[in-house]
C-alpha cells in the first residue's frame, strides 16, 4: 500500500512538472547528436551550416560555418567552452578556458543568467587583463514561423557578451527537439531551411 502511494505521488509530481507551457519533461532545445546538422538561409545571401562532428567525454565538437566550437551538457544546461586569448605583437597570450553558460535546457521563461570572469597574465613586466562578461535573457515565444516552417513551444534567447571593450548581442530562437531555428546578430539574420537529426 505504501509503495502504491509513493508511485502515485511521483506520478502526480511528474505530471505537474513542466519546463514551459506544454513542453514535455525531457525535451531538449539543443540536440547534441553526432552527425546532426542544420542549414540556414542567411539574409545577406548564401547559407550557414551547423554540424555536430563528434563527441568526447560529455563534450560535443561542433562546426559553425567551419569554425570549431566545443559544447558541454551539464545538469543545468548547455555550456560553450572557450579558450580565450589575445594576440600582442604576433604572440598569442592565453587567458585560460572559460565556461560560458549558453542555454538552459529546457529553457525557463523569464530566466536571466549573468556572470563575469576576469583573468590576468604577466607579459614582459606588464599585467594584461581579459574581462569576459555575459548576460542571457530567456522568454517564451510560443508559435513562430521560421523559413517555411511553423514551430511550437519556441523560446527566445537574447545573449550579450562583452570581451574587454567589445560587445556582441545576438537573439536566437529555439524549438524543442530541433534546436536553433532563427538567429539575429545586427543586420545578419539566419532562418532554418533544413535539419537532420540522426
Amino acid at each position: 500500500m505504501k509503495h502504491t502511494h509513493l508511485i502515485l505521488l511521483i506520478l502526480a509530481l511528474a505530471s505537474g512538472c513542466s519546463s514551459g507551457p506544454g513542453v514535455r519533461l525531457g525535451s531538449t532545445y539543443f540536440p547534441l547528436y553526432e552527425g546532426a546538422s542544420w542549414i540556414y538561409s542567411v539574409s545577406s545571401g548564401g547559407t550557414a551550416e551547423i554540424l555536430m562532428e563528434g563527441q568526447g567525454d560529455s563534450t560535443y565538437h561542433t562546426a559553425i560555418n567551419g569554425v570549431p566550437y566545443l559544447f558541454q551538457r551539464l545538469p543545468d544546461g548547455i555550456y560553450n567552452i572557450k579558450d580565450e586569448y589575445q594576440t600582442i605583437n604576433g604572440e598569442k597570450i592565453e587567458f585560460g578556458t572559460f565556461y560560458e553558460f549558453y542555454l538552459p535546457d529546457p529553457p525557463v521563461d523569464g530566466m536571466v543568467v549573468e556572470d563575469s570572469i576576469l583573468s590576468t597574465k604577466f607579459y614582459y613586466g606588464d599585467t594584461l587583463s581579459f574581462l569576459f562578461k555575459y548576460r542571457i535573457c530567456v522568454h517564451y515565444t510560443g508559435n513562430m514561423k521560421a523559413g517555411d516552417n511553423l514551430f511550437h513551444e519556441v523560446y527566445r534567447v537574447t545573449r550579450m557578451e562583452i570581451r574587454n571593450s567589445d560587445t556582441l548581442t545576438t537573439t536566437e530562437w529555439y524549438a524543442p527537439e530541433i534546436g536553433l531555428i532563427k538567429r539575429e546578430e545586427g543586420e545578419d539574420i539566419w532562418e532554418i531551411r533544413e535539419w537532420l537529426l540522426p
